[in-house]
């Protein structure tokens, strides 16, 4: 059975953002479609102390579709002006970009730039939490759930407009800029010139965006309302999008 026979034979496929909606339509499906955000465990996520050390944290796998070297190249012009700050990199990759990633490292032009590798999913919280700024930038991005679960740990986030998180920086929680060095080296430059006390109320707003949008329990209900619907037994839920989806 092919991809669009899965799709053709449901009422309402599913999308985590509009960014999935856009990919569903160009595929030629025409169905109605629930846009549902992916559900983060805010309990186990949870925001500790302001942290102290200005750490710019990626966290995700090691791939070139994830914007690493846009990220290094910032680095590389950011790092003389912030010594007390540094980069960690983490995540799995398949051996010929962790390859790419170490020789990068080991040219010597990256200072304080260091790969960790996979992360247990035990320690994920705590090293989201104790991160000045997690930053994802990435050239394509369906969710991004490191996104997601930054916020609910109180971390602010530096993402692209190639990932569906435009509501950040409205929301005082993140910058949501495009997928270019110097794009991402400004915005870091202004993450880690915040000031210890402003960072305390940056990393509540994310905390609340976290939790009213992107948490289990409001994934859990949007689903159970949109199985509601289809059973014949509630309205259409407003996340429910036509042909033409409401952007």
């Amino acid at each position: 059975m092919s991809l669009n026979d899965v799709f053709s034979a449901r009422k309402e496929p599913t999308a985590t953002s509009f960014a999935e909606l856009r990919e569903i339509r160009d595929f030629g499906l025409q169905q109605q479609v629930a846009v549902i955000p992916n559900g983060v465990d805010c309990e186990r996520f949870c925001p500790g102390e302001t942290p102290t050390r200005r750490r710019v944290l990626f966290l995700s796998r090691i791939h070139p579709n994830k914007g690493i070297d846009l990220l290094l190249s910032a680095w590389r012009e950011l790092a003389p002006e912030f010594p007390d700050a540094d980069l960690l990199l983490a995540g799995p990759g398949e051996p010929e970009h962790v390859r790419d990633l170490y020789s990068h490292l080991a040219a010597g032009d990256l200072p304080r730039a260091n790969y960790r590798g996979p992360i247990p999913s035990s320690e994920t919280p705590r090293v989201l939490r104790e991160a000045w700024v997690v930053v994802l930038p990435s050239l394509s991005e369906s969710y991004g759930m490191v996104v997601a679960e930054a916020l609910a740990s109180g971390t602010p986030v530096v993402t692209t407009t190639a990932t569906p998180w435009p509501d950040l920086p409205g929301l005082g929680c993140g910058w949501w800029i495009e997928p270019k060095t110097d794009a991402i080296r400004d915005a870091l430059h202004e993450a880690l010139s915040i000031k210890q006390l402003d960072r305390r109320p940056i990393g509540e707003a994310a905390v609340r965006f976290a939790r009213e949008r992107h948490s289990l329990h409001v994934a859990a209900e949007a689903m159970e309302r949109s199985y509601l619907w289809l059973a014949g037994k509630g309205e259409r839920p407003e996340f429910v999008q036509g042909v033409e989806p409401v952007l």
